[in-house]
C-alpha cells in the first residue's frame, strides 16, 4: 500500500463508538497505517457536536448506540448541506440487511460489519478521505473561478465606461464567457 499524502493523513477523523475497547481498535487500526488527527464520540450526541465543531473529513459510526443512535446522526446531520460531502462509514455488529438498508437511507456512505477486518476499515476510510479531498479541491477551484469571474466582469464594466477599448474588452468578455460556464456547471457530486 502506497504511503498516505499528508492531506489525508492529517485529515480529521471522528470516531463515534459507545465501546471503548472498539474506540481503540479502530484508534490504532487507524493510526497504525498513519493516519494522525483521530477524534472521539461516544453517542451520536456528542458526534452531532463534534462534527459541528471539528468538521471532519470522515465519520466512522457505529448504530447501536445509547442517546443518540446512529441512524439518527446521520439523518440529523445530512439535514444541513455543509455536510453533504462527509463520508459516514458506519460499522456495526446488527448483520441485519434492513439494518444495512435503514443506515444507508439515513446518510450513511459505507458499511462494515463487527468484528471489523482492520485492513478493510483502513482501507475504506482511505478511499472515503480522497473522495473528500477531491472534492474539497474541485469546491476550492469552482471559488476560485468564480472570484476570476467577478474580476474579470468588473474589468468588463470599467473597460465598457472607456471609449475606444473594443479589443480588450472583447477578450475579457470571451475569457468572462469561458469562466461563468465553468463555475455555473459545476458539479461537486461529479467527482
Amino acid at each position: 500500500m502506497q504511503p498516505l499524502t499528508s492531506k489525508i493523513a492529517n485529515a480529521p477523523i471522528l470516531i463515534v463508538e459507545d465501546g471503548e475497547f472498539n474506540r481503540d481498535l479502530i484508534a490504532k487500526a487507524l493510526k497504525k497505517s498513519g493516519f494522525k488527527a483521530i477524534e472521539f464520540a461516544e453517542n451520536g450526541k456528542v458526534a452531532l457536536e463534534k462534527t459541528y465543531l471539528l468538521k471532519p473529513s470522515l465519520v466512522i459510526l457505529d448504530i447501536d448506540m445509547p442517546v443518540m443512535d446512529g441512524f439518527e446522526y446521520c439523518e440529523r446531520i445530512r439535514k444541513n448541506s455543509a455536510f453533504n460531502f462527509m463520508p459516514i462509514l458506519v460499522q456495526t455488529a446488527l448483520e441485519d440487511r434492513e439494518v444495512k438498508l435503514r443506515a444507508l437511507s439515513s446518510g450513511a456512505d459505507d458499511f462494515l460489519y463487527k468484528p471489523l477486518d482492520q485492513i478493510e476499515l483502513v482501507l475504506r476510510a482511505r478511499i472515503h478521505l480522497e473522495r473528500h479531498a477531491l472534492i474539497q479541491d474541485k469546491e476550492e477551484m469552482c471559488q476560485y473561478l468564480t472570484m476570476g469571474m467577478k474580476d474579470l466582469k468588473q474589468k468588463i464594466d470599467d473597460l465598457n465606461k472607456v471609449s475606444g477599448q473594443k479589443a480588450i474588452m472583447h477578450y475579457f468578455e470571451k475569457h468572462f464567457d469561458m469562466l461563468e460556464t465553468v463555475a455555473l456547471n459545476y458539479d461537486p457530486k461529479v467527482a
